[in-house]
């Protein structure tokens, strides 16, 4: 492995791509996303909300330690634990999500998708438990997660990723992305280094680490390279979540009878029922106006 790896950070970079949510006069959403495919967004969530799904996490994944591996599959490291949480309360996800839409990217979200947008399977949340290591394949587990879901190029998505615990380079595993726009699949979750060291060499002054706290998320579109940011000085467990926001009109397939969150956000819905409507609704509209033309 080659260790330098463990420092790429670009800070200049990293500046750029960062909006607190408390400074109206950054650069917009959608000109950065477009221009790098993602966002450091701080202090845009509730804290206490994200406390709360932290509580529930440690709880249930201590006591019945029930893992998901990833779409790495065996290729994941052994200290990589996630799950798709059925124990998160709706109230926490509707909250979290609605902190995300009155934050100050809300509306560019909207307009990123020209229509409205949905989360599914509520979210994905993850454990890393770090202990030192040489191992390559627990520092650079870059993948796309376009490519590793088999999903079309067509797809229009965005990730958003949010630290339940502190996560940086001296503290607990953050997340390592690669801020290069990506229109298509380069790279699936392989585990082969050689790829991963011609991927390196090519982007790595795009790569960035950024220190996290709860409250902050980073946000990509689903070709952006990615992976945990693990160094060899962590000795903490991170906990995060994650959720994809996807087009209401254009979208991999769902299943009927999961649960999404659909923008404004105001309560769960199951998909079969919620696009049988959008489908009746369309057709009637458009009854009424040859009716009425």
């Amino acid at each position: 492995m080659d260790k330098k790896i463990l420092s790429f950070s670009n800070n200049n970079l990293l500046e750029k791509l960062t909006i607190d949510n408390e400074d109206s006069n950054k650069e917009s959403f959608i000109n950065i996303i477009n221009e790098h495919g993602v966002v450091v967004l701080r202090n845009a969530l509730n804290k206490n909300n994200l406390k709360n799904l932290l509580n529930q996490y440690k709880e249930t994944f201590e006591i019945e330690n029930n893992p998901y591996i990833c779409p790495q599959g065996v290729n994941a490291p052994p200290n990589v634990t996630n799950l798709w949480p059925d124990f998160i309360n709706d109230k926490h996800v509707i909250k979290i999500l609605n902190d995300l839409k009155e934050s100050i990217i809300g509306k560019e979200l909207f307009n990123f998708f020209n229509d409205k947008y949905f989360t599914c399977k509520k979210a994905v949340m993850s454990t890393h438990r770090t202990n030192p290591t040489d191992k390559a394949l627990k520092f650079m587990n870059w993948h796309q997660d376009n490519a590793s879901m088999g999903w079309s190029e067509d797809i229009r998505a965005l990730t958003v990723w949010c630290p339940l615990t502190s996560t940086g380079p001296d503290d607990s595993p953050g997340l390592r992305v690669c801020a290069n726009k990506f229109d298509k699949n380069i790279m699936d979750y392989t585990g082969d280094t050689h790829e991963w060291d011609k991927f390196l060499n090519n982007y790595s002054n795009k790569i960035i680490l950024p220190k996290t706290q709860p409250g902050d998320c980073i946000i990509f579109n689903n070709f952006t390279m990615h992976g945990t940011g693990f160094t060899l000085s962590q000795t903490n467990t991170r906990y995060s979540l994650d959720f994809r926001l996807l087009n209401t009109k254009k979208h991999p397939p769902v299943n009927n009878d999961e649960k999404i969150f659909v923008y404004p956000f105001k309560k769960p819905e199951l998909y079969g029922e919620y696009f049988n409507l959008q489908k009746n609704q369309s057709f009637l509209k458009k009854f009424l106006k040859k009716i009425f033309k």
